[in-house]
């Protein structure tokens, strides 16, 4: 397990760990039905749609959500994914979750 090797190198906790959260893009072409501009990026200057993708610690996808419009901030996908919701036990380390 190669990926549990640079984790622990790191200095992370992997007995604290539950996963790894990313957003990422996905260029598309041009929308049509009023979803230009929501999709659209004037910084990358291209139409996109927003994923979150949720990995466990060894590499395995646990949760895909989306498509979202591109200009959404991840923090208001992660609220809006739910995924507190779906393992609360698995995100309670020591009294906190």
């Amino acid at each position: 397990m190669q990926i549990l090797r640079k984790i622990a190198a790191a200095g992370a906790y992997l007995d604290r760990c539950v996963g790894f959260i990313d957003g990422t893009a996905l260029f598309i072409a041009r929308p049509r039905g009023g979803y230009q501009r929501a999709c659209y990026s004037g910084h990358k200057r291209k139409h996109a749609v927003k994923f979150q993708i949720f990995v466990t610690p060894d590499g395995l996808f646990f949760h895909l959500f989306g498509p979202w419009e591109w200009r959404r901030h991840e923090m208001t996908l992660y609220h809006e994914s739910g995924l507190d919701d779906i393992n609360p036990e698995a995100l309670v380390i020591g009294e906190d979750q």
